[in-house]
């Protein structure tokens, strides 16, 4: 796999299988989703994660397990600055250091050394490939959960799990459509959002600012 940016605004990660370098395949594209402004800059793979500095959005982690559905599993905004469509904040990321640590430079307020490894463990692997969609991911109070052709059962079941696996919310939720709008009034951080629906469970990963 290879991954890499145009450094433009509004400009989404391409995900690329270089199996073939002669037949070069983009699997899937992928963004923080702040703004139309965000710029993904310097990138690099370790295992299945992609980090990238991403100017004023900070540093962004996407897991690349599934190649063809990118998830975002972590990120930390180094810059104090609104993003007004020019070339400020975090500008390079190391994630190759022996520790495990992750350097993010941002060319205002400096070095930024990491642990990641909350972002790396736990409700990954609940996280499931599924018709399932959340947005805006990052989210504020309210989340939009799509579910395509699918749609939601008359008697939908809600789940939400926080980074230790526990469950913060239940709830049934009388859908019988395909979208539904859900006020979810969680702390920020990483949750895991399940929804049991017409017999089967769809698992989607929730960034809650």
């Amino acid at each position: 796999k290879y991954a890499f940016a145009d450094e433009t605004h509004g400009m989404n990660i391409k995900l690329a299988d270089v199996t073939d370098l002669n037949d070069i395949k983009i699997l899937s594209t992928f963004t923080s989703g702040v703004t139309s402004n965000s710029i993904p800059h310097n990138l690099m793979i370790k295992g299945d994660y992609v980090y990238v500095s991403y100017y004023f959005d900070g540093l962004y982690i996407f897991s690349i397990a599934d190649p063809l559905n990118p998830v975002m599993v972590g990120f930390f905004d180094t810059s104090t600055l609104v993003n007004n469509g020019t070339y400020k904040g975090a500008w390079g990321v190391y994630a190759y250091l022996p520790s495990g640590n992750v350097l993010v430079s941002d060319m205002q307020n400096g070095l930024f050394v990491f642990d990641v490894s909350p972002a790396l463990v736990g409700i990954e692997q609940t996280i499931t490939h599924s018709d399932l969609n959340i947005f805006p991911n990052p989210a504020g109070s309210v989340i939009t959960i799509n579910r395509g052709n699918k749609g939601f059962s008359a008697e939908t079941i809600l789940k939400v799990y926080d980074m230790n696996g526990r469950i913060v919310r239940t709830e049934t939720i009388h859908a019988g459509t395909s979208e539904l709008r859900y006020e979810a009034n969680l702390t920020p951080g990483i949750y895991a959002l399940s929804i049991i629906s017409n017999g089967t469970i769809e698992t989607k990963r929730l960034i809650v600012r």
